[in-house]
Formats: C-alpha cells, sequence, structure tokens
C-alpha cells in the first residue's frame, strides 16, 4: 500500500467494511499520499467514540462533511474538530459529504425514479391496474434531498412518465415523510411501514430504496 498510495493523486473510499472498528487507511498511512493528492470520502462513515474499539471512518482522519461545507484543506478547523479517538495528526485535501445526493439533487431523484419504475411494474403485472391500490411510499427523511424524493415519487419519477402512467390507468402514488421525530417512535413506525409498498431512505449519507410484499 506504501507504494500504490506514494502514486496516488486522488485515493476514493467506496467501501463497506464489516468491520468499522477497522479502517482500511489508518491515519499514519495518509502520509504516503503525495502532499497535492486529494481524498475523496464517498462512504462517509460515522466517527463513533462511544464503542470500544470507537467505530473508524474507512480512511482515518478525513472531516465528515456536509451541504453547507464538503471541501476541507489541510489547515481547516474541522480536523482538529473531530472526536479525540481520531488521528488527524497526516492530513490532505479532502472532500466528504453526508448527503452526497443533495449537492444534485434533482438528476439524483430522476436516477431513483428509473430505479423505481420496475417496482411498479412488478406490483402492476401481480394485480392489474384494476386491481391494485395507489402505491404507498414511505421517504425516511425530511431534509432537502428527502423532500426531492417526495416529488420524484408523486410524478412516479418524472412528469413524462407520471403522464404516461396516467394515460395507462395507473392508480398514481401516495408519498409519507417521516422525519426524525417520528422515526424514533417504534409503535408509530410499525404502522406506516404496515401500509408501504415502497421504502426510500435517506440518513447519514445512505441513499436506496427497497421494496415491500404488497398488501392483499
Amino acid at each position: 500500500m506504501k507504494d500504490r498510495l506514494s502514486r496516488s493523486d486522488i485515493l476514493i473510499d467506496a467501501t463497506q467494511r464489516p468491520d468499522p472498528t477497522r479502517p482500511v487507511i489508518p491515519n499514519k498511512w495518509i502520509s504516503f499520499l503525495p502532499s497535492h493528492a486529494v481524498i475523496l470520502d464517498l462512504s462517509v462513515d460515522p466517527y463513533d467514540c462511544s464503542t470500544k474499539p470507537p467505530h473508524i471512518k474507512g480512511i482515518e482522519g478525513v472531516p465528515q462533511g456536509n451541504l453547507d461545507q464538503f471541501v476541507f484543506t489541510p489547515r481547516d478547523p474541522a480536523f482538529d474538530s473531530l472526536p479525540k479517538c481520531v488521528n488527524t495528526e497526516h492530513r490532505r485535501h479532502s472532500v466528504s459529504c453526508y448527503s452526497w445526493p443533495g449537492v444534485y439533487p434533482k438528476e439524483c431523484m430522476q436516477i431513483y425514479g428509473k430505479q423505481l419504475q420496475p417496482v411498479l411494474r412488478k406490483l402492476i403485472e401481480k394485480e392489474g391496474i384494476q386491481g391494485i391500490h395507489p402505491i404507498h411510499v414511505l421517504v425516511l427523511g425530511s431534509g432537502m434531498v428527502g423532500k426531492h424524493a417526495v416529488e420524484a415519487a408523486c410524478k412516479v419519477g418524472n412528469i413524462e412518465r407520471n403522464n404516461q402512467y396516467m394515460e395507462e390507468g395507473f392508480p398514481g402514488v401516495v408519498t409519507l415523510v417521516a422525519g426524525r421525530n417520528l422515526s424514533s417512535n417504534p409503535v408509530i413506525m410499525e404502522k406506516l411501514f404496515s401500509k408501504a409498498d415502497v421504502l426510500r431512505y435517506f440518513e447519514e449519507g445512505r441513499v436506496g430504496y427497497q421494496p415491500l410484499p404488497a398488501k392483499p
């Protein structure tokens, strides 16, 4: 790794680790990177010093960015603000954002809309146009990305696709949103889950969808 890192201009963390307590790149390895190198944090795993051993990002010492700031120079105070369990001795220019889709929300929602299309088609094929109820989409997260997800879901991805489905007699979409004040309540969430055909989540930088079994 020392040889590879010494010849890298950009280092990207796109890992999904089974053990978040073990970084892929310990902070001391960052010293092997050229001084002009840039670190891109796509995984955006959180730091958690409350566990033993603590949870560390895949590349140790990178700040946790957000939509207000996702570019960090080596002298940025954000490095010094990281939890004490994180080693930040070696630093490089870093890019990190807990909500990457929020950088280009509309474009991302168009992609998610295309991902939803085959799910909706399967539901139609199973129940038929006349036998299927409106699709119920549950969005977890009421931030910027969640708001665009609501718009995308209601329009089945985009206005053109929505018009197409209306012409075909598609029953439409009902969208519910659950913010932090609801998502922490298991009783309420159980009721919301029981009504959902599609679950979409936008939390801690992780964005995706999971089809749920259709109701009889």
